[in-house]
Formats: C-alpha cells, sequence, structure tokens
C-alpha cells in the first residue's frame, strides 16, 4: 500500500509540472498573439519581445512534454497489481487478452 501511494505521489508530481509547463506555454503564446497585434495595430518595433516571449514558450512545452514522458516511463516501470490481489474478479475483457 505504502509503496502504490509513494509511486502515485511521484506521478502526480511529474504530472503536474507537466500541466504547469503546458498552461505556461498556453499563456506564453497569447501574449505572443497580442504582441504581434498590439505591434500591428500600433506600429510598434516589438519584434524582440515577440521573439522573447515565444523562445520561452518552446522551452515551456519541451519542458512539459519532457515531464510528460517521465511520468510515462514511471507509470510503465510500475504497474499496478491485477485484480485478483485486491480479491477482485478480472474484467471480462480482461479475460479475452
Amino acid at each position: 500500500y505504502r509503496d502504490e501511494m509513494a509511486v502515485l505521489y511521484l506521478r502526480r508530481t511529474w504530472i503536474n509540472r507537466a500541466i504547469t509547463q503546458s498552461t505556461l506555454c498556453g499563456l506564453l503564446i497569447c501574449l505572443v498573439v497580442a504582441s504581434l497585434f498590439l505591434g500591428s495595430a500600433f506600429s510598434l518595433a516589438l519584434g524582440q519581445i515577440i521573439a522573447g516571449l515565444f523562445v520561452f514558450a518552446m522551452l515551456a512545452l519541451i519542458g512539459s512534454f519532457i515531464c510528460f514522458l517521465r511520468e510515462i516511463i514511471i507509470s510503465g516501470y510500475h504497474r499496478a497489481p491485477p485484480p485478483e490481489h485486491f480479491g477482485l474478479e478480472p474484467h471480462a475483457s480482461d479475460e479475452t487478452r
């Protein structure tokens, strides 16, 4: 029980990191689009700001993929015990495998 809870806590940590970084990426991309619009509408030179925001957005996206991949690796190494371990009957779909 404690081992399973430790694995679930670790997986939760990695998936929360992935979600946070994905959300940050989306926010930064929204800022890129807004900056492009404002720069065009008001003839502002925002090229460096837009480039910087885009680079940070891509770094956040890469980070989210790395965290998500790490969570997938953890889940692959720590598979859940079969239903029989918990005194449960397997599903009909499990018996056909």
